[in-house]
């Protein structure tokens, strides 16, 4: 199965375990199911994947690494030049739209897998880069604790915008109002004394 005919049946492998992920969480996912959903024995599956926690991970492990890239990129770009902060945001907001399945799965399935820290990792990477842009932006630390709780509003703000499935347009324009909330906010706490 190495040929593409194979990589056919194992890109549509990964498609039907997918949708059976999102449908059934990875407990209630069956690999039988999946097979069936292809048209294929469960010898096709593992073929081409160890077990079921194997096809999750081979799913989620793309976007797993690119969205943690992309944010590390942002955050340096966000450092030598305030200005990038707008573009950033539009580039990672266009990855999760697209991805979001990928992401759903991150959030709500990868407890059963390697990338099970995905979202404590992604807080960690935010908190940081916050701390570190709000300590250039003022000459001083800001408390830690009030920025993991900004981190987790910003997170929570994103995760509703693709659990709720919005189209890429009115979730831009959504961001957008969210990015005024947040920037004059921000700029309220570089204010303070």
């Amino acid at each position: 199965m190495e040929d593409r005919a194979g990589q056919n049946v194992r890109g549509l492998l990964l498609r039907a375990g997918t949708e059976e992920f999102l449908e059934k969480g990875y407990r209630g996912a069956s690999v039988r199911n999946i097979c069936s959903r292809v048209g294929v024995t469960t010898g096709a599956l593992y073929f081409f994947f160890r077990n079921k926690r194997d096809l999750l991970e081979n799913i989620v492990k793309g976007s797993y690494e690119h969205l943690l890239d992309m944010l590390q990129l942002s955050r340096e770009r966000e450092l030598s030049d305030i200005s990038s902060s707008e573009r950033n945001e539009s580039e990672i907001l266009e990855y999760l739209i697209h991805h979001r399945k990928e992401i759903k799965l991150l959030f709500g399935c990868a407890g059963e897998t390697k990338y099970r820290d995905f979202g404590k990792i992604l807080e960690k990477q935010l908190q940081e880069g916050f701390l570190e842009f709000y300590e250039k932006q003022r000459g001083q630390r800001a408390d830690p604790e009030l920025i993991r709780i900004l981190v987790k509003m910003r997170m929570a703000g994103y995760l509703e915008l693709i659990d709720h499935d919005y189209p890429l347009p009115l979730a831009k324009a959504l961001v957008q109002k969210m990015r005024i909330y947040a920037e004059s906010g921000f700029l309220a706490l570089l204010r303070e004394e």
